[in-house]
Formats: structure tokens, sequence, C-alpha cells
């Protein structure tokens, strides 16, 4: 008998050839999604450290005093930059004018963070500083993704030291804290222009 070896060391043939192509389709289509969850999950773990130095060298530098002085009227972005508070990368390029300062979802012309001294009482914002020792200062991040946005507002507002409400796209101030799901949802809009404001204490009542 005759072995037929040309059968047996045939190539793929179409069908076998697209059911590996959906394969390795699948396969990267799932490294893909599991890539972009890490990613995001990283960009709101680095928000939310960032947040949190933020507001740490804040009432470090202030809490002494009771209050920001400022003559101002409350835009303190640019003089506490100066004062490095905020982390080096959030410069993103240390060329640039100080006072600009990014977020993680920041692209080269949208999206910024700025610091506010705010006048208020146990947290409720009565108007922008527009006079000395203002004793509470308010932290804002412009051009959120609707899921960072949410995502973002429940992390931060965890024991955070001396947060007194949050304020999302302008809707009533939240102030029971830490936010909950559903109301981050409710708050967050669909798209990339997101704006949460978190107000701080300068330093806790005593």
């Amino acid at each position: 008998m005759v072995y037929n070896r040309q059968h047996h060391l045939r190539g793929f043939s179409l069908t076998e050839m697209a059911i590996v192509l959906g394969v390795i389709g699948l396969i990267s289509g799932a490294i893909f999604m599991i890539s972009s969850k890490v990613t995001f999950s990283n960009q709101v773990s680095t928000a939310n450290k960032e947040l949190v130095a933020i507001s740490q060298n804040v009432r470090a530098i202030y809490a002494e005093q009771g209050g920001i002085e400022t003559g101002t009227g409350g835009a303190e972005t640019k003089p506490l930059d100066q004062l490095n508070v905020f982390p080096f990368e959030m410069r993103q390029n240390p060329s640039i004018a100080a006072g600009v300062i990014f977020h993680p979802w920041s692209s080269a012309t949208t999206g910024t963070v700025t610091v506010q001294a705010i006048q208020c009482n146990g947290g409720n914002i009565a108007n922008t500083a527009t006079t000395p020792t203002a004793p509470c200062f308010a932290v804002t991040m412009t051009n959120l993704p609707q899921v960072a946005c949410g995502q973002l507002a429940m992390v931060s507002s965890k024991n955070a030291v001396g947060l007194q409400q949050v304020t999302i796209n302008a809707n009533a101030a939240i102030t029971t804290l830490p936010i909950e799901a559903a109301v981050a949802a409710s708050n967050c809009a669909s798209g990339n222009a997101n704006t949460v404001v978190w107000v701080y204490l300068i330093r806790d009542h005593t």
C-alpha cells in the first residue's frame, strides 16, 4: 500500500484559518480589555493619590495660620505651584508656566486642576475668598470622563482628612461621605466634560 503523505501534510483550509483567526481576535480583544481596565484603574489611583497629596500639602502650609492669607480673590493655583504643593508629574512638562496643572485624563488643551481659597462654615461654601484668612479651600478637576468622575468621587471621599463636601457638575453639594455609587452615577454626566470640586477645611475644628 502506498502511504499518501501529501494528504496528511496539507495546509489549513479556509474554514480552519477563519477559526484560528477568530480565536486570535478573541484573545487579543480580551487582552486589550484587561489592559484598558488596569490602565484606567491605575489612573483613578494616581488621581486620588495626587488629590491626597495636594490637600495634605495645603493643610500643612496653612494649618497654623488657620486659613489661607489671600489677596488674589481666592485663586491659589499659581502661588501654591511655586511652593511645590502639586506632585511633579501633574506639571507634565516642567517648562510650562507655573500654575498650569494636569490630571491623568488631561489632554494638551483640556483638563486642568485648580485650587481656590474659599470662605466656608463647616464646609458650606459662602463665597470665593476676597479677604484674608479663608478657612477652606477647593480643589477642582475639569474634563473628567464619566466613569472617572464617578469612581474618583467615590474613592477620594473615603477617609479623606479634612474633606467636607464634594460637588459634581455644579449639582447640589454632597456632604454625606463617602459617596455611594448611585449618588456618583446620578451626578456624573456622559462624555468627558465632568467637573468635580472637593472642599477641605484648612484645619480640623477643635
